[in-house]
């Protein structure tokens, strides 16, 4: 809407000047001897007892008002030709941006970039806003803070090309306003020159006034601060010259004809404007039409009015077409604004107590604000400030509910800091052992460490993924190191295998009925040992042959503490078969479960003794129960005292 308020060709502006002012000076003297002369020169070629007739201006003519534009109704009918800005991403405003920096006129451009920067400021005033807000979260100092995001700096060197292009256009202005002012001035000398000549106008003088004129026409617009004073010094020489013209009728009449059918094609422009009045460009056709009216010549007397009154009658029928838009469009826009605040009211009484327990929820919760604001804008554009209060409104709740997803994550990432710490520490531990030498303690250990890592807490799919390959190759690298040993240990142990089932074979074949087959059955468990280990397919050989002794050592005649101890001893020579660190772990295994048989037995001789203090005649049946499972829990307390020896005993063996 800059061009309603640039001065147009031929308009008058408040602003004097100097030089102008002493050139009407000089020209109201002219008048004035003009006037009180009786006698004309005997050459004119203008008969003397032809009437001159004075050309007056109309004050309707000459009104400013007669260009009063209807401001806000080209706005309304402006943002009605543009498109909906506010609905369309940042990207695609940028790209729009520089389309039309690079296709449109700077006239065009100054329609359309005031859209486009009001909704691209706004936005990166938010996002600036946002980031501040999390840089100061982040302990930051708000001193410290630069904006600087790729969108933001890309819009500051567009509105730069803008200002540098509007500037170059706006210098070029001035110098070709001054340009103008300084041919016009030099125009009015030569219409000066004319109006004073001493002789009264030839048809010659007539014809060179009216070049002057044309050329003033073709000139165009002159600075705004000189204009107010040059079109009333312009008038009052043309009137000046008018006041001396003593034309012939028939030149008179030509002169009238001419601008008469002048002012006939102003007003038939005026009539067609009329069928384009809501279009962006009819309010400078009309300032153009206006402006060539005022630099029409005059038309006789009883002609001026009536042609006045018919060019702003179709100037009129425009601007009440454009009203009458603008009319309609306010009510629509008003519609379409409760509208919008009815659906802002259900976002906001919805959005009120919203939260969510995990991602999936907040990007359930964003969705639905994201279908939310399309049935919004499926309302319709708005304009105006209440529009702009709804999309306030509607940012607030978008913010609010980011505020409370951010706020969400934080916590989370904090959450999963801890998570991570704790599997870094089991990979570190999983790749210290990955080339160990101890293949069973290793192992083990490992397998401790794989329970333990599904008890750490959760990390997100991509770290924890990356963490779970690094844990695995660590533990892999081990395992397939182990089983490769062990491949190549079973496959020296095959011969072992066959031994060891011809002596499976051998006890299937045993009948044991008596203590005379013990001697039998410890030679054969002697044998079995020095054969030595399985490969590991075969190790169910190994449990089948036990379990086979255990039977027909069940059936010798001996007592079960007696066969206990035999069995046990057979297990310890088993374990240090396979080296000491079976032992050392047979040994602290026995220590543990002692001290746990132990407790046990100390509780209940407490508990008993507690409930024994007193004396009755009869047997308690409760404590007759009790004294069983202490004497039992004692004998348990021995059992593993003993094989705690046993097992030390054989440890020291070892050593």
């Amino acid at each position: 809407m800059d061009d309603l308020n640039r001065p147009q060709e031929g308009e008058v502006q408040p602003t004097l000047d100097a030089k102008a002012a002493s050139i009407g000076n000089e020209s109201e003297t002219s008048v004035d001897a003009a006037s009180d002369s009786d006698a004309l020169p005997t050459e004119s070629v203008v008969p003397a007892d032809v009437e001159v007739v004075e050309e007056q201006v109309s004050a309707a003519e000459t009104s400013p008002s007669e260009l009063l534009i209807e401001v806000e109704s080209a706005d309304v009918l402006e943002a009605l030709e543009l498109p909906s800005y506010a609905d369309w991403e940042t990207e695609t405003l940028l790209t729009e941006a520089k389309t039309h920096l690079s296709t449109r006129s700077l006239e065009e451009l100054r329609a359309v970039w005031p859209a486009l920067r009001s909704i691209l400021d706004l936005r990166f005033s938010e996002a600036r806003q946002h980031a501040l807000e999390a840089f100061t979260a982040e302990g930051g100092v708000a001193m410290d803070f630069r904006y600087e995001s790729a969108d933001f700096l890309r819009w500051k060197d567009l509105s730069q090309q803008y200002r540098n292009k509007r500037a170059a256009w706006k210098q070029e202005e001035d110098q070709r306003l001054n340009s103008n002012l300084k041919t016009k001035e030099e125009l009015l000398l030569q219409i000066k020159h004319l109006a004073d000549q001493p002789d009264l106008p030839t048809a010659k003088t007539y014809n060179e006034f009216r070049a002057i004129q044309e050329l003033w026409k073709q000139v165009g617009a002159v600075p705004s601060e000189q204009a107010n004073i040059l079109y009333p010094t312009y008038r009052f020489f043309v009137d000046r010259f008018y006041d001396q013209l003593r034309l012939s009728n028939e030149l008179r009449e030509l002169d009238y004809k001419h601008n008469r059918e002048t002012k006939e094609a102003l007003i038939a422009q005026a009539d067609a404007v009329l069928e384009d009045a809501l279009k962006n460009d009819t309010v400078r056709r009309l300032q153009a039409l206006h402006a060539a009216w005022k630099e029409t010549g005059p038309v006789e007397p009883e002609q001026k009015e009536p042609l006045w009154e018919r060019f702003k009658k179709a100037t009129d029928a425009v601007h009440d077409v454009r009203r009458a838009a603008s009319e309609h469009i306010h009510q629509a826009n008003d519609e379409k604004i409760a509208a919008k605040i009815a659906l802002i009211e259900d976002l906001e009484a919805w959005s009120t107590a919203l939260s969510a327990a995990n991602a999936s929820g907040w990007n359930t919760l964003f969705e639905e604000l994201s279908a939310r604001r399309l049935v919004l804008q499926a309302a319709g554009h708005t304009f105006g400030d209440n529009s702009e209060a709804v999309w306030k409104r509607f940012r607030a709740v978008e913010q609010n509910l980011s505020r409370a997803r951010n706020a969400f994550f934080k916590e989370r990432k904090a959450a999963f800091a801890g998570a991570v710490a704790a599997k870094m520490a089991l990979i570190e531990q999983a790749e210290a052992l990955r080339d160990s030498a101890d293949l069973k303690g290793t192992a083990n250990t490992l397998k401790r460490l794989q329970a333990d890592w599904k008890k750490t807490p959760f990390v997100p799919k991509g770290d924890g993924d990356k963490l779970w390959e690094r844990f695995r190759a660590a533990c892999n690298a081990f395992f397939d190191r182990m089983k490769s040993a062990q491949n190549e240990q079973d496959a020296s142990l095959e011969e072992h295998a066959v031994l060891k089932r011809a002596l499976f074979d051998e006890a299937q074949g045993l009948t044991v009925s008596g203590r005379e087959h013990l001697p039998v059955l410890l030679d054969l468990s002697k044998r079995w040992k020095a054969v030595g280990p399985l490969p590991a397919k075969e190790r169910k050989l190994d449990a089948a042959f036990h379990d086979l002794m255990d039977q027909h050592f069940n059936a010798l005649d001996m007592n079960k503490t007696e066969s206990q101890k035999i069995r046990y001893q057979q297990k310890l020579e088993a374990i240090g078969g396979d080296g000491k660190a079976g032992l050392e772990r047979e040994v602290q295994f026995l220590r543990t479960r002692l001290d746990e048989a132990r407790r046990a037995a100390s509780q209940m001789e407490a508990n008993f003794a507690m409930f024994s203090t007193g004396k009755s005649s009869k047997p308690n049946p409760f404590l007759v129960e009790a004294q069983k499972r202490l004497d039992a829990a004692k004998e348990e307390v021995g059992e593993w005292e003993q094989k705690l020896k046993s097992a030390r005993t054989a440890l020291q063996a070892q050593e």
